[in-house]
């Protein structure tokens, strides 16, 4: 098929560089655009007969496949998605997909039209049979009997963000830098973002968890008002904050001018106390490339940040992902207030006490382990007792 396909474009090519006369009318730049332009018209028909060919050809190419494989599928929609799966497993495939599609299928009411490319290829069994999915984005959800329904439930739920990340309109306020694509599924448990909050060593997450709300829109990035300095309290707390995140990669090679850009940061840093070392580290992550990226510098990755326009899309209800995606000149924050139908202050409200609300239980567990310790205790003391070194008489 590919074959075909750059058979066509060469003999194209070909026609186009060869045996072509130059333009007749030389120095007036209109006359030669009309010319040009009269040649291009000439040609389309060929260009469009080349591509009816390819179509026909590409479609034999897929017949013939699936007359080689014969492999009888089954095909499903559960709601807007289509799944394709082996024969048999469509009421498999349904039931596992229709409690996900349930949480989204209201966000997405009115842009169904833009999933219609996407195909999900399903197999939950033992062995990898093959399934021939056609679609503009084909999406795998491929796992063995051995796994949890709860691994086939995340990966599902997985896939379904990925589609609805790969669906946004490329907008000026650049929220796939700001936003991971499976943060955008909405979740019950955001457990996850309080532990990043409380662990982040980082004054916005500190004082967002006390309630402090202006210091929530530090944490996700979108207040844009404060400068590095204000997240971490003092130089030392910096210093130790690029040593936690940045110091291992570089322990081997410390004194080496072959680190690049980030281990002359990190050298600057801790070895030198150079604070603007650390707030350059802090302030923008760095690519594998080691060059700077001009990426939100919140203390909360994208993976935590995404869980705010998610919880917009849970307020909002039907039609807020139509709606977010609808102004993408517009800011992430204001477009998170338009999809939910409330001020911005109130989405944020709502989302730091779902956050309160999945705190993870520090203490879970405990009140089992006296009973568990107590019975080790009294089978080692069993043990020792019937040894030949304590066996009294």
């Amino acid at each position: 098929m590919s074959k075909n396909r750059l058979g066509v474009n060469c003999l194209v090519l070909a026609f186009l560089f060869s045996g072509v006369e130059p333009l007749t009318a030389q120095g007036d730049p209109g006359s030669q655009a009309e010319e040009l332009g009269a040649r291009i018209e000439a040609l389309r028909p060929l260009v469009d007969d080349a591509a009816r060919r390819v179509e026909v050809e590409e479609q034999a190419y897929l017949d013939s496949v699936r007359a080689v494989r014969q492999i009888p599928q089954d095909t499903v929609m559960v709601g807007p998605f289509k799944v394709v799966t082996v024969a048999g497993q469509g009421p498999l495939a349904r039931g596992f997909f229709e409690p996900h599609v349930a949480k989204i299928a209201p966000i997405i009411r009115g842009s169904e039209d833009l999933f219609q490319g996407h195909v999900w290829e399903f197999f939950y069994g033992w062995g990898g049979k093959p399934i021939f999915a056609e679609g503009e984005e084909v999406h795998h959800v491929r796992l063995s009997r051995r796994h949890s329904r709860e691994r086939v439930d995340r990966s599902i739920e997985e896939s379904l963000a990925i589609a609805l990340y790969q669906v946004l309109p490329a907008d000026a306020a650049g929220f796939r830098k700001w936003a991971t694509a499976r943060s955008l599924f909405p979740e019950d448990d955001l457990s996850r973002v309080y532990r990043a909050l409380a662990f982040n060593h980082d004054l916005a997450g500190v004082r967002c968890l006390e309630g402090e709300l202006h210091w929530c829109w530090e944490a996700v990035g979108l207040a844009n008002v404060m400068e590095v300095g204000s997240y971490w309290d003092s130089p030392v707390q910096r210093r130790r904050l690029v040593e936690s995140r940045y110091l291992w990669p570089y322990r081997a090679g410390w004194e080496s001018d072959r680190v690049g850009v980030q281990g002359s940061l990190v050298r600057g840093c801790l070895h030198l106390e150079d604070d603007r070392a650390c707030a350059l580290l802090l302030s923008g992550y760095l690519w594998k490339s080691e060059r700077p990226r001009p990426d939100y510098s919140a203390p909360l990755r994208g993976s935590g940040r995404g869980t705010l326009a998610a919880e917009a899309f849970r307020i909002g209800g039907e039609g807020s992902f139509g709606r977010f995606i609808s102004r993408p000149e517009d800011s992430i924050r204001d477009r998170i207030a338009f999809a939910a139908g409330v001020p911005a202050e109130t989405v944020m409200a709502a989302w730091m006490d779902r956050v309160h609300e999945s705190r993870p239980n520090a203490q879970a567990g405990l009140l089992r382990s006296p009973p568990t310790l107590l019975l080790w205790l009294l089978l080692m003391i069993v043990f020792a007792t019937r040894s030949v070194r304590w066996r009294l008489g």
